[in-house]
């Protein structure tokens, strides 16, 4: 849930050259803190 949850997220984000860094960092840390989000 967590990972189809981010994937959509991280989807609506828009990819142009500025915005592919800071969307690389929040890929890598978003399901890790969003994992308190998502846990029961």
């Amino acid at each position: 849930l967590a990972r189809s949850a981010t994937v959509g997220h991280i989807r609506t984000l828009p990819a142009t050259g500025s915005d592919h860094l800071p969307v690389a960092a929040r890929v890598t840390l978003d399901p890790l803190q969003g994992s308190g989000r998502f846990a029961p």
